[in-house]
């Protein structure tokens, strides 16, 4: 980095300090699976497969799967389900995660919602979607920065016009 004298580039804003009391959220939705790797759970289960777990503390059984993915029924009174697990749909569908660092959080529990479909290029209106801003500070949290040694050339007392370098 160069200060003092001229230089080639410039900054248009200064670094920002990160508040050192943010928290990563106790849990977040994330996209799970695309619409054939549904339909491919879909048809295990058909065949005597396992059950897949839908959110962080709970899976669903058979009938709620062929039912809701599949036959398209509606799981409740929020709105449809969804018929042949989408495929041919450009989407995924989401699902509920929990922070390990934070799994005994009463917050954990926050995102109970089963597999929920998001087109593709789009963000769910969910408050416990992840926001690039929220993906950028847990990203900054989990990097490790070793000590760096700061050195002045020159090192003595710098004159007017000539650069000084860090």
């Amino acid at each position: 980095m160069q200060t003092g004298g001229s230089s080639s580039g410039s900054s248009t804003k200064p670094l920002a300090a990160v508040d050192p009391n943010w928290q990563p959220p106790a849990c977040w939705y994330e996209p799970a699976a695309t619409p054939g790797q549904l339909k491919d759970a879909v048809d295990r289960l058909k065949k005597g497969g396992d059950l897949v777990p839908v959110t962080p503390t709970f899976s669903w059984g058979e009938q709620l799967m062929l039912d809701h993915y599949d036959k398209g029924k509606a799981e409740d009174s929020s709105g449809d389900g969804y018929k042949n697990c989408n495929v041919g749909k450009n989407g995924m569908f989401w699902r509920g995660l929990v922070n390990k660092d934070r799994e005994d959080d009463p917050a954990s529990a926050l995102c109970e919602r089963t597999l929920f479909w998001q087109n593709a290029h789009t963000l769910p209106k969910d408050e416990y979607a992840p926001t690039p801003a929220v993906l950028a500070a847990y990203a900054y949290t989990k990097i490790n920065v070793s000590p760096t040694a700061i050195e002045l050339k020159p090192a003595v007392k710098s004159t007017v016009n000539v650069l000084t370098w860090v």
